[in-house]
């Protein structure tokens, strides 16, 4: 269920922490873990910017359960990897045929939905299509800005191929990724990479993230946590090295 999902990237990013003070007299630098608060919906992202959660820091890694890889890979690619989200409710006078009496018309119906873009200038295009396809039948778009619009998550290339050779090291191979919805598209430079969490041995039948049934191999914890730190450490160790040699 959406709480073990949840659960069990936190247990990573735990798992990190003590993997990272284990090796605190050796770090190149300032590691901060970060929980993202209201990761789906209420885009929490753009709250923990607007409160400083992330100033000063050059790179984040973000992490997150795929239950439709085997456990031990990775899923990632440059550049955009989740779509950016948005919403809209419209409300315009119909009839409804919904088991009611057929000569009855309600006095408005509302009705939502949302919609996806790779690009911010894919936002603007839908969003004005949207206006102009409900407008011309005489019904009120609400695009419920209040909600905050998630932007697409776009993985920085330098980023991206700092983790995929960490990830090769360590796992020895990655594999596509899928269009997806996060939030993490309003963060500083980023590489946002999934992990398998499927061992059929344990339950022969997969189901989504969301699903009420969603179960992982426990096995991927120690995993997530190995893959974190790593992240991290060879990334400050590297630009350590880089700074040494300018």
């Amino acid at each position: 269920m959406e709480k073990c999902m949840l659960v069990a990237t936190m247990l990573m990013l735990l798992g990190a922490a003590r993997l990272i003070q284990n090796r605190r007299d050796k770090l190149k630098g300032t590691i901060k873990l970060v929980f993202q608060p209201a990761e789906e919906g209420y885009a929490g992202a753009s709250y923990m910017l607007e409160e400083g959660a992330l100033d000063g820091f050059q790179a984040m890694f973000g992490l997150h359960v795929w239950p439709f890889m085997p456990v031990g890979t990775i899923s990632s690619k440059p550049g955009p990897i989740m779509a950016g989200s948005s919403r809209f409710t419209v409300l315009t006078v119909a009839f409804v045929d919904g088991g009611q009496a057929g000569n009855v018309i309600p006095e408005s119906v509302r009705f939502a939905g949302t919609f996806r873009f790779m690009t911010l200038e894919g936002y603007s295009y839908l969003k004005q299509r949207i206006k102009e396809e409900y407008m011309s039948y005489s019904a009120t778009v609400d695009f419920m800005e209040e909600m905050r619009p998630y932007p697409p998550t776009i993985n920085d290339s330098t980023i991206y191929d700092h983790n995929q050779r960490v990830g090769e090291i360590l796992f020895g191979n990655t594999f596509p990724s899928f269009d997806g919805c996060r939030g993490l598209g309003v963060l500083l430079a980023t590489a946002f990479f999934f992990i398998g969490t499927q061992n059929k041995t344990i339950s022969s039948s997969v189901k989504g993230l969301h699903s009420l049934y969603f179960t992982i191999d426990e096995e991927v914890l120690p995993i997530g946590a190995a893959l974190h730190a790593a992240f991290a450490i060879s990334y400050l160790d590297t630009h350590f090295k880089s700074r040494v040699t300018q």
